[in-house]
C-alpha cells in the first residue's frame, strides 16, 4: 500500500535521524529488506536522494511493511516512534482482514464499515482468473436485474489499489460524461483515465483520425505504459448509455475488446450493464467474453458469508447454530423492507450481525 506524501516525508524525517551515513543506510536497507541503494542511486547524490530512493522503492515494490518492521526493531528511538505511528496510520486505512487478502483480494467479506461484500462467488472466480495472467479472457461483462449489485463490482475491484500497488484501477461512469458531442466525451474519459496514468501531454497521441480510433489510439498508449512499468491496468466502464453517441461509443469499447484479446497483454476491462449482443462482435470474439450475473444473496450465500468471516477471524469458538440464528434474524429484518430498499440493507444489517458475532470490531 502507498504512503501518503505525510506518511513518506515522516519516514524520511524518521530515517535521517537514524542514518546520516549513506553505508549505514545502505547496509541496513540490504540487511532488513533485501534492497540494494547501489543498484537505484550512489552515494555523491546525498542522503535526502538515498532517503527517497529507499522509501518509493519500498512503496512501489510492496515492502513498505517490511521497512517499517525493520524501522520498529532498530536502536534509534526518534525513527521507532515515527515508524510505529506509520505502521498505525496504514492499519487504520487499511481493509479488514488486510493480511489474508494480500494474496487474494477477491476473497474479501468487508470492503468498509457496513460494507459487506456478500456471495457473487462467479464474479469472484472470474476476477481471480482474470488476474491470473492464464490466457486471454480479460474481458468481463456483468448483467442483472436492477438493484442487483452490479455497479458494487467496482468496489470489489478498488481494492487491487488498495492492496498491491501493481494494479490500477479506474472507474468510468458514463452518468459522468453525458454531455458533449463524442469528442469532447471521449477527452473527458481519457482525462479520467490520466488522472492515474499521469501521462505527459505531449506523449499522448494526437487526433489525426476519427474520435473512435483516436480514443483506441490512447487506450492503447495507457497499456503500453502500465505493462512497460509491469502494471495490470482494469478499466470499469459502467452505466453505459443508449443515446445515438453513445452506441459509437460501445463500438469503441468492443474495439477496446478486440484489441485486449488480440494484443495487449497489461489491460483488463470490466463493462456493466451492457449487453454482450451490443458490441456487434463476431460468434468468437463473444466466447471470448468472461460473464456475470449480479444476483442478490440468498440465505445460504449469508450463511456462508458469516462463517467465512468466521474463519478470517479466527473466531472458531462461534458455533454454526448461532450463524444460522444471526441469518435468521437477518432475512427477517429484511422482510420489513421493500424491494428496492432491500436491496441496499443487505450489508448493513449483515455487518451488525457479524459484530455481534465478534468477527469484526
Amino acid at each position: 500500500m502507498n504512503l501518503d506524501l505525510k506518511q513518506k516525508e515522516m519516514l524520511r524525517v524518521g530515517l535521517a535521524f537514524a542514518f546520516n551515513d549513506y553505508e549505514k543506510l545502505r547496509q541496513f536497507l540490504r540487511d532488513s529488506c533485501g534492497f540494494d541503494l547501489n543498484q537505484h542511486t550512489h552515494a555523491t547524490a546525498g542522503l535526502q536522494v538515498a532517503y527517497g530512493v529507499a522509501i518509493d522503492g519500498a512503496s512501489a515494490n510492496g515492502w513498505i511493511d517490511c521497512l517499517l518492521a525493520a524501522c520498529v526493531n532498530h536502536p534509534n528511538p526518534d525513527l521507532v516512534s515515527v515508524a510505529v505511528d506509520i505502521q498505525q496510520r496504514l492499519a487504520k486505512s487499511r481493509p479488514i482482514f488486510y493480511d489474508k487478502l494480500k494474496e487474494n483480494p477477491f476473497k474479501a467479506l468487508f470492503l468498509g464499515e457496513e460494507e459487506c461484500f456478500i456471495g457473487r462467488d462467479g464474479l469472484r472466480a472470474a476476477l481471480t482468473e482474470m488476474q491470473s495472467d492464464q490466457g486471454r479472457r480479460r474481458v468481463l461483462v456483468v448483467n442483472g436485474e436492477a438493484c442487483c449489485g452490479k455497479t458494487y463490482t467496482y468496489d470489489l475491484l478498488r481494492l487491487l489499489d488498495l492492496l498491491d500497488n501493481g494494479n490500477i484501477v479506474v472507474n468510468i461512469d458514463f452518468r459522468d460524461f453525458r454531455e458533449g458531442d463524442l469528442e469532447s466525451r471521449y477527452r473527458d474519459i481519457i482525462e479520467k483515465i490520466n488522472t492515474r496514468m499521469c501521462v505527459p501531454a505531449a506523449e499522448i497521441p494526437q487526433k489525426n483520425a476519427s474520435e473512435t480510433r483516436w480514443f483506441q489510439n490512447v487506450i492503447g498508449k495507457f497499456q503500453t505504459v502500465a505493462r512497460d512499468k509491469n502494471k495490470k491496468l482494469w478499466l470499469v466502464f459502467d452505466h453505459i448509455g443508449s443515446d445515438e453517441v453513445e452506441d459509437k461509443i460501445a463500438d469503441a469499447l468492443a474495439s477496446t475488446a478486440i484489441y485486449t484479446f488480440k494484443e495487449a497483454s497489461a489491460l483488463y476491462i470490466i463493462l456493466i450493464d451492457i449487453e454482450p449482443s451490443r458490441l456487434g462482435l463476431d460468434r468468437p470474439q463473444l466466447e471470448k467474453l468472461r460473464n456475470d450475473s449480479a444476483v442478490l444473496p440468498v440465505r445460504g450465500d449469508l450463511v456462508t458469508f458469516l462463517k467465512r468471516a468466521r474463519e478470517m477471524s479466527g473466531k472458531w469458538h462461534v458455533p454454526d447454530e448461532d450463524i444460522e440464528q444471526a441469518v435468521t434474524s437477518i432475512m427477517d429484518d429484511l422482510a420489513g423492507y421493500g424491494a428496492e430498499e432491500r436491496a441496499y440493507k443487505y450489508s448493513q444489517l449483515t455487518w451488525k450481525r457479524a459484530m455481534r458475532l465478534g468477527f469484526v470490531s
